[in-house]
């Protein structure tokens, strides 16, 4: 069964401004290359294999059903639709951050 990948707006916002700090603000060109090519190998994986990260490890979003990935220091959180196959990356963030009150 194949899952539909959704980015939110905040999302793709958030994947924005970790490219523009790694390329301006670190001149880093191969961070931010790498972070996109692992970013795209997690959604690719997503579509056959959503559930293969881990729960938040924030109580209250993993009682939600937010999952987790990392890519470097920058964490996603995802939920899964399992009844209508879909897939939905909410948030990328810093991992350090107290990314609970951006969702």
């Amino acid at each position: 069964m194949e899952y539909e990948v959704q980015v939110s707006e905040a999302a793709e916002n958030d994947i924005d401004e970790i490219l523009t700090y790694m390329l301006e603000e670190q001149s880093n060109p191969e961070a931010a290359k790498d972070f996109a090519n692992a970013l795209g190998e997690r959604l690719i994986k997503m579509q056959t294999q959503p559930l293969t990260y881990e729960l938040s490890r924030s109580e209250s979003l993993a009682q939600m059903g937010y999952r987790r990935f990392v890519i470097g220091n920058n964490v996603a959180l995802y939920l899964v639709n399992e009844k209508k196959c879909v897939v939905i990356i909410f948030r990328i963030f810093y991992g350090p951050r107290e990314y609970k009150k951006y969702i």
